[in-house]
């Protein structure tokens, strides 16, 4: 039976919008997004995606001079790669594809992210070999003429209009059918910002670019790049300054212990609260972290919200090294690689601290960070290269504590900042890091039991190197601080756990200090305050030695993190905290 070839078109362009209405859901399966959908919100979906597929194949008819065949096998080739690279991409970030992250295709392609991004591949991914199968058989069941170009781009707009204006239909039908919203001044608004708004894509990068689809997402960010620096207006000017000195105030300016001559802070990668004092068979997930929860000098807050955004670990590095919150929409190292940043070694300078390292575990270009250790304003930065032994690409956690403890003993003479990152805990949760501890309650998720695995691996690596510390006396006479990166999300571990992260400080005097919720975005301020920095960078956080602990509103915070970034507000007469 022959098939009428604008049915077989019309089904070849329906596979098109299938690839990309796949990824939009599977994007939404794993990722929190940031404002609740509507009815409307998938009607939205629905016309966005068939005007990206149209936009497309529109594209390719035009290049391939009227040739449908070429225009609609490259429009399937486009569509089904962006779909199935946001997929997996999303099940790792927890976010759409932005430019920014394509532009930072060499951290995506390190062997450490491919392996979590490959053990999140599913079964429901057999979607895409049988999306493919169907386009080879119906594309084979016709031969396409070639058009005429002007016909066709008639057609192509007729097209564009009347899905537009069906998209804004709905809009005007929701209201109407709300009576409660039956009034032309907050439909007129709802348009604005739902159809041709930009600011959601701002805040709202996920509901954004559900709602946009992704042609007018990548132009928004575009636009974004292309028009570089903000220029900041007296309200913005005034509401950053306002907001600084809110975290400046919180600072009780403490007396720093003259005993006290280094910064040592241990970042953990992806350790969460729920894991301390937890005991699984009888024995303790994290025995040396417990002791030190358990120890009265030991400052511990087990209620601390993870900040971070598209850049996870390099998002949650960014907040404690500065106190700002990273960008909601790209990646925020696109854009700070670029700046001179109040980083916590150049605020730490004006206390006699001089010497400051970073130590990693994986090459210095991943997720730029030898030029982020510059901004920030570390002195030195060792990585996996640096390390003398034989090792894999990235360092375990008891080699990059091996090579800290190396540059403790070689480069202690003076006071230092150090910080020490590790990776092990790193996804994927497929195997055991620590042959020794096995877990055996069948009532664990099996990727549940890897992790915390993986926690009692790190929890030895941490103890021994506190241990260390105490052997070469540098324990007594330094702030200790540990803390996570960020979060696992609790869908991986299938939900119902909790995302706060933990923080111990030791040797930090915090007695009758706020141990309740806090920010990520607290560290900085907290720390500043507790080494007394004079005339001090103090962050956008408030400093958990007041007890009198104020929850900030993190909206506002998250406009001024941004306005700072984006504009030219570091290199302005206006900064005097260098």
């Amino acid at each position: 039976m022959r098939i009428n070839k604008n049915i077989i078109l019309s089904g070849l362009l329906l596979l098109c919008a299938l690839n990309l209405f796949f990824m939009h859901i599977n994007v939404l399966s794993v990722s929190q997004i940031e404002d609740p959908l509507d009815g409307i919100s998938w009607v939205d979906n629905v016309f966005r995606v068939i005007l990206d597929v149209w936009i497309i194949f529109a594209i390719f008819v035009l290049l391939a001079c009227g040739r449908l065949r070429i225009a609609i096998i490259v429009t399937f080739i486009v569509t089904y790669i962006w779909s199935f690279s946001n997929v997996l991409y999303s099940r790792f970030f927890y976010h759409y594809i932005t430019l920014s992250s394509i532009c930072e295709v060499g951290a995506v392609a390190d062997g450490l992210v491919i392996n979590s991004m490959i053990a999140g591949i599913r079964f429901i991914d057999f979607y895409y070999v049988m999306v493919l199968l169907f386009f080879f058989l119906l594309n084979r069941r016709c031969t396409f003429p070639d058009v005429k170009l002007l016909r066709y781009m008639r057609i192509w707009v007729t097209f564009f209009l009347f899905i537009y204006v069906f998209d804004l239909a709905s809009h005007v039908l929701y209201c109407v059918s709300q009576p409660e919203l039956r009034y032309w001044g907050y439909c007129k608004r709802r348009i604005g910002r739902r159809v041709f708004g930009q600011n959601h894509f701002f805040a709202l990068p996920i509901y954004a670019h559900f709602h946009n689809g992704s042609i007018k997402s990548l132009i928004l960010e575009s636009f974004m790049t292309i028009r570089g620096e903000i220029e900041l207006n007296d309200m913005q000017t005034n509401c950053i300054l306002e907001t600084l000195k809110q975290s400046e105030k919180s600072m009780i300016k403490s007396v720093r212990n003259g005993e006290i001559k280094n910064l040592i802070f241990v970042l953990i990668e992806s350790q969460m609260s729920f894991v301390i004092d937890k005991i699984v068979d009888g024995k303790e997930i994290t025995p040396y972290l417990n002791s030190l929860k358990s120890d009265s000098s030991v400052y511990y807050n087990g209620h601390v919200r993870p900040n971070i955004t598209i850049g996870e670990s390099s998002d949650g590095q960014y907040v404690y090294m500065t106190g700002i919150l990273p960008l909601r929409s790209i990646l925020t190292v696109s854009k700070a690689c670029k700046k001179k940043l109040p980083g916590l070694p150049r605020q730490l300078r004006k206390v006699g601290i001089k010497h400051s390292r970073m130590i990693l575990p994986t090459s210095p270009s991943l997720w730029r960070q030898d030029e982020m250790c510059q901004q920030y304003g570390f002195e030195k930065l060792y990585s996996s290269n640096d390390y003398p032994g034989e090792h894999k690409q990235t360092l375990t956690d008891k080699q990059v504590f091996e090579l800290a403890e190396k540059l403790d003993s070689e480069e202690s003479d003076t006071p230092f900042f150090s910080i020490v990152l590790t990776a092990s805990m790193h996804q994927p949760y497929n195997r055991l890091l620590d042959s020794s501890f096995e877990i055996n309650d069948s009532s664990i998720d099996e990727e549940l039991k890897f992790y915390l695995n993986a926690c009692h691996y790190t929890d030895e690596a941490i103890g021994n190197y506190l241990v260390s510390l105490k052997n070469k006396g540098l324990y007594n006479n330094s702030i200790i601080v540990i803390a996570s990166d960020h979060h696992v999300h609790s869908t991986d571990f299938g939900g119902g756990i909790s995302t706060d992260i933990p923080l111990f400080i030791i040797n930090g005097d915090f007695n009758g200090s706020y141990a309740g919720a806090c920010n990520q975005l607290d560290v900085y301020t907290t720390i500043v305050d507790m080494m007394n920095v004079p005339n001090p960078w103090p962050g956008l956080g408030y400093s958990l030695l007041n007890p009198k602990y104020n929850n900030i509103d993190l909206n506002k915070r998250w406009d001024v993190s941004e306005w700072l970034l984006l504009s030219n507000f570091f290199d302005s007469s206006r900064m005097c905290y260098w």
